[in-house]
């Protein structure tokens, strides 16, 4: 039990480093194989930009099978992280077997349903002639693989909450490598194209799932795995998703902005536009991801003491991510302003789609230095589960605000009004999330933002 314990009680900077690295290690991998993808798609002479364009179109249905995977593996380990806090380790074994069963049950309901639907749900993301039949190719195979993304990804959460952090990021770390080694072997030696940029993924996705099952099944666990846990608990059910439907609805959202992004786009700049939102996109994970891995980090932490009851501990979490995040966001935005006609000739160098990726990252990351502090402000309320304020910041920056700014701004100024969406959206949403905090400071912790944790020990 000393793995999970130390939540409680090692330095706030020594956890954070020692969850939030291999987290943002392990996701800024997995953004990696993800975008590998639209590189060698991209760079292909079997498929190309339209590919790209492809990619785009499938990405909300892509965006959907990782909420489920979020939904339960994000709720079920602040679940899993609050009942250690609390000590009550049975409740936890529950929480583990019950995600684990969801997790499953999701991702067989989601590969019918999605094999059924696939023609109508992918002319209604807005599929042109040309890019409806490399859709298909791409996402069919996808869906056919949800199971083991919902079980990798979902997972994984539990692996850094039951205090393997690093055990976390080499689950992802396996799968972004196998990816990276058969995305050229099946789209370039076999000319396989999507269907083979697809096969690579899920072959990943299904070593990764393995192996975190494999450790919650073997010795190195602090919590197997177990049948007799499996069973569904409804009342474990409920928190479970009333923690994890922030998460869920942050996924949504983003595939819900990708198909108003990609009908505008049809409309004011037609298929190389959509491919260059799809670079955009993909650059953007890059930048995005390690501040969802520092906080992925620091949810356990938060989640435990709020157990404890240890409020100095929570404070301080939250403080050392905001300084972190913050960081980080100031550099990619040097890097993006610098590099942006680099980054988008990596994925093809096509004139018309060279230029306009390589202004619209500058446009559309014109406030990406506030993004850090919003996405840790929201993740705060998500991990003292009070979710009812998590889903409404969760909403703000890419349903409250982006989706009628895309609209508004698309019909009034075309395509350089959807563009500029993107950073007024941010905006908005950064000082609706910093309002929260405040007054959450203010009510709950006023007075303990410099107190130094002499009740803490060295590891």
């Amino acid at each position: 039990m000393d793995e999970t314990k130390e939540l409680g009680t090692q330095r706030i900077h020594k956890l954070l480093l020692k969850y939030s690295i291999p987290a943002i290690v392990g996701m800024l991998i997995n953004a990696i194989y993800n975008m590998v993808d639209r590189i060698f798609i991209g760079n292909s002479s079997d498929v190309g930009s339209l590919g790209i364009g492809a990619l785009s179109i499938t990405f909300p249905i892509y965006v959907v099978i990782m909420g489920v995977a979020v939904l339960f593996g994000t709720g079920g380990s602040i679940l899993f992280s609050t009942y250690l806090g609390e000590k009550r380790e049975q409740e936890a074994r529950k929480v583990l077997g019950t995600s684990t069963s969801l997790l499953i049950i999701s991702a067989v309901v989601m590969t019918i349903l999605g094999l059924i639907f696939a023609d109508p749900v992918i002319r209604l993301l807005g599929a042109s002639e040309q890019l409806f039949e490399y859709s298909k190719q791409y996402i069919s195979i996808i869906l056919i693989g949800a199971i083991f993304q919902n079980l990798s990804l979902g997972l994984n959460n539990f692996v850094r909450a039951d205090g393997h952090p690093k055990t976390s990021m080499t689950t992802m770390l396996l799968g972004a490598i196998i990816n990276i080694i058969l995305d050229p072997i099946f789209i370039y030696g076999f000319h396989w194209g999507m269907y083979g940029a697809a096969l690579a993924t899920i072959i990943g996705q299904m070593c990764s799932s393995i192996w975190v099952i494999a450790h919650f099944r073997g010795n190195n666990c602090t919590f197997k795995l177990e049948a007799k846990y499996m069973k569904i608990d409804k009342h474990i059910a409920k928190r479970i998703f009333t923690l994890g439907i922030s998460a869920f609805i942050v996924q949504v959202a983003g595939s819900l902005v990708s198909i108003v992004i990609n009908r505008s786009l049809i409309v004011h700049g037609g298929d190389i536009a959509v491919s260059g939102m799809g670079i955009i996109n993909s650059i953007s994970t890059i930048l995005i991801l390690p501040v969802l891995g520092l906080v992925q980090g620091a949810q356990p932490i938060i989640a435990y003491n709020n157990g404890a009851k240890n409020k100095i501990r929570i404070v301080n979490t939250v403080k050392l991510c905001m300084i972190i995040a913050t960081i980080i966001m100031i550099i990619g935005f040097i890097v993006i302003n610098l590099f942006s006609v680099q980054l988008t000739r990596a994925f093809n160098s096509e004139p018309e789609l060279l230029d306009f990726t390589s202004n619209g990252l500058k446009v559309w990351f014109m406030a990406l230095p506030i993004i850090g502090l919003q996405i840790v402000g929201a993740n705060y309320f998500q991990s003292v589960g009070k979710f009812k304020t998590a889903i409404l910041l969760n909403m703000t920056r890419q349903i409250l605000y982006l989706i009628p700014l895309v609209i508004i701004l698309s019909n009034i100024w075309g395509i350089d009004g959807l563009l500029h969406a993107g950073p007024a959206s941010d905006t908005l949403a950064f000082l609706t999330t910093m309002s929260f905090v405040i007054y959450e400071y203010h009510k709950h912790y006023k007075g303990l933002l410099n107190k130094k944790e002499t009740e803490c020990i060295e590891a």
